[in-house]
């Protein structure tokens, strides 16, 4: 955490051609930088000008001398960036003569105790007000950073991996006196010219425990500042840092919640909660998109704050005059009550932390990360209410959203998960059950795409990082991530046509994989899978199948049974796209033997195997025997009828292919009668796909074609 970067909400900037070295500005400065640390001195307008609008995703807050003051803000004072303006100067009378005109201007202070003061309560108002949310809704796409985000896809992508990353963290075992040294170390490095906040970093070190968590996240202190806006802005890395503190923080509101549930019988009903509020301001737009988002869902970025006193929350609302003050009405419907049932599955619990809170007077109800919420309604009055539900997680769309890592949670084998993207999963089966599909999800979803649809440096980038915090979580398996990183990256590459670079990425992870992980062979057979396929797809039939044929050579030194076969697969499936007929029926028959020693003997498919690879041959009785083997398979196992359909007409054609006329019509016109409507369903006649152009010239040479045709005929009127 470097002190050259803001981590906090807010940025205070400070304005005076006056400023010196003097100790009356020594002392000015070390008092604001106890109220806002990221604090900006400058003494020419200009580049007080330069600084504010570049500043684009900051909250900034102005102090301004009264001589400078109406010429910066002629240049600055609409920029969305800039919210609150103090006035310091000698002359209150002189400089109310131009203030009036800026409606961001919070007063004109002649003494800095009492800037002290009203600086210190409008910058706590305002960061309690902040807060993110995600609308499960249509996308806009705005270059600000607002208190509302569109559920695009990498809005998806961004809160699946924030609910990800939570999860892991519950899971994986951490040691919690490191972890707490190592977020220590970093917040007294940032607040190295902080002595407020290092004596509360201080304070934290000796007095912390988890049940005093939600004393420490409602103090004004750094813990709120830095972990909300971590949250907030999806910082992974702050995140990590505060790993212990964000763990203890969800524990202790679930276990209050499941206390509290259970005392629902014993205390009076009037201090069951069922509604509470949150007042804030956000931008017209943002409004227009919870007007246009009735119905739908929103989910906030961070812990989430409210009240049961509508008056509280209106006092806890900071904006200016480009934004809307809303109200937000959220009510926790009796059927969460009365469903509660098993305590231990609350996904989003929630609190009133009175008793446990720095500000009990509050009558604060905090919601955990991850709380999912239906706008009911978006109406005005004196001013702007929303009116949302808590959702419980019965709902079909909240188990879509909440069960998206159960979802992912498979089983990957060499045999089950043929494709390329499967095979990179295999390396997941390496990593602790707890984080498995956690990972799965991070591989298959955690690139978004820009909206071209093609894959940034800066998804990429962020793709990359993810990984590297999947690192910091599992340093036991750094390896096995890096591998699946340079694979994954490879993939999509390789999807954008860059087929270099691709491969580039393969030889990287098998780099690692034969240097770093020799004794797990099955890594190196994942990268040499994966460069054999990128072989494959740029028709380089040689490469790849050298590479399969190493790979064979290392599931065979280390009896890998399993992985032979898949391989083997794999070289069956490439010699019969190149027309490699000898090693096809090699690769075939190794698969049939490979498969009776593992027991997973597949006759239904060896049967169709052989078929195909004998008509393709032109050997069409051998192809007939098999293909009548297969139809068996079908008949004793009572497949469905299109799958029985389909095997009869190949036995037909194999018929055909060899001139048994009589026998391919009465397969053709038994397929034609077995079910019509079926047939029909299916869209298209079997018997049109499978006659050949040459079939019906044939019977005309050898039998009576007008009474056949004629009969063909009227079985086809039939059938349409």
């Amino acid at each position: 955490m470097s002190p050259d970067l803001n981590y906090e909400d807010v940025t205070l900037i400070w304005l005076d051609e006056n400023i010196n070295e003097n100790f009356d500005c020594l002392d000015t400065k070390c008092r604001l930088c106890t109220i806002v640390n990221y604090f900006k001195v400058f003494d020419n307008v200009q580049e007080t000008v330069d600084y504010v609008q570049s500043a684009l995703h900051e909250h900034l807050f102005l102090i301004v001398s009264g001589s400078l003051g109406e010429t910066v803000l002629s240049c600055i004072h609409n920029e969305f960036q800039l919210k609150f303006i103090f006035v310091f100067c000698m002359n209150k009378e002189k400089h109310s003569e131009w203030t009036y005109k800026y409606e961001k201007i919070c007063g004109i202070f002649i003494d800095k105790y009492e800037l002290f003061h009203n600086l210190t309560a409008k910058v706590r108002i305002y960061e309690k007000s902040l807060l993110t949310i995600s609308i499960f809704n249509r996308s806009y796409t705005t270059g600000e950073e607002h208190s509302i985000r569109d559920y695009t896809i990498e809005e998806n992508v961004n809160l699946m991996w924030l609910e990800a990353f939570i999860n892991i963290l519950l899971d994986v075992p951490l040691d919690k006196n490191v972890a707490k040294q190592d977020m220590i170390a970093e917040c007294r490095l940032y607040y190295t010219n902080n002595p407020a906040e290092l004596k509360k970093i201080d304070e934290f070190e000796n007095n912390y425990c988890p049940e005093t968590v939600i004393n420490w996240y409602t103090r004004d202190s750094f813990v709120y500042r830095l972990v909300n806006k971590a949250l907030r802005m999806l910082n992974i890395d702050i995140i990590f840092k505060f790993r212990f503190l964000i763990i203890d923080l969800y524990q202790q509101l679930k276990q209050c919640h499941i206390d509290y549930m259970k005392s629902l019988s014993t205390i009076d009903p009037n201090k069951v909660i069922h509604t509470v509020y949150r007042c804030q301001h956000i931008g017209t737009h943002e409004l227009e998109k919870l007007k246009a988002s009735i119905g739908n869902m929103i989910c906030p970025n961070s812990f989430f704050s409210t009240t049961e006193d509508c008056l509280m929350a209106q006092s806890f609302v900071a904006g200016s005059s480009s934004s809307e003050c809303v109200i937000f009405q959220i009510d926790i419907p009796d059927s969460y009550y009365q469903n509660a049932v098993d305590t231990s599955n609350y996904i989003c619990p929630f609190l009133k932390i009175e008793n446990l809170s720095q500000f009990q007077s509050e009558s604060e109800v905090i919601f955990s990360l991850g709380a999912l919420f239906r706008i009911e309604s978006v109406e005005k009055y004196n001013m702007w209410f929303v009116c949302l539900k808590f959702e419980d997680g019965n709902d079909e769309l909240i188990k879509d959203f909440y069960q998206t890592d159960k979802l992912e949670n498979q089983t990957y084998d060499w045999q089950s998960r043929c494709s390329v993207e499967d095979r990179i999963l295999l390396l997941t089966e390496k990593f602790p059950l707890s984080s498995r599909n956690i990972i799965n999800i991070y591989i298959k979803y955690g690139v978004f795409a820009d909206v071209d649809g093609l894959t940034t440096a800066k998804t990429l980038t962020t793709y990359r990082k993810g990984f590297e915090l999947l690192m910091k979580c599992l340093p036991d398996y750094h390896y096995a991530l890096t591998i699946a990183m340079q694979l994954s990256i490879g993939l999509l590459y390789c999807n954008r046509g860059e087929r270099f670079l691709a491969i580039q990425f393969g030889e990287e992870a098998l780099h690692v994989a034969e240097t770093y992980l020799q004794i797990d062979h099955e890594c190196s057979l994942i990268c040499y899978n994966y460069l054999a396929v990128i072989h494959q797809i740029e028709d380089q039939y040689t490469e790849s199948l050298s590479i399969y044929e190493k790979m064979l050579s290392i599931a065979k030194e280390h009896d890998n049974s399993s992985a032979l076969l898949a391989i083997y697969f794999d070289i069956n499936r490439i010699t019969c796209d190149f027309g490699d007929y000898e090693y096809e029926m090699v690769s075939l028959k190794k698969m049939v033997e490979l498969e009776r020693k593992l027991g997973c003997e597949n006759l239904e498919n060896n049967y169709y195997q052989f078929g195909s690879y004998y008509e393709r041959q032109e050997n069409f009785t051998i192809a007939l025997y098999y293909y009548k083997e297969h139809f068996q398979c079908l008949l004793k196992k009572h497949a469905c009828l299109i799958d029985l359909l389909r095997s009869y007409s190949r036995i037909g054609k194999m018929y055909e292919k060899y001139n048994h006329y009589i026998a391919a019509l009465q397969i053709y016109i038994r397929v034609l009668l077995a079910e019509p409507i079926t047939l029909i369903s299916y869209g298209c006649s079997l018997l049109r796909n499978q006659i050949s152009h040459e079939f019906i010239p044939n019977i005309k040479l050898k039998y009576n074609y007008i009474l056949i045709s004629q009969f063909v005929s009227n079985i086809k009127k039939n059938v349409s």
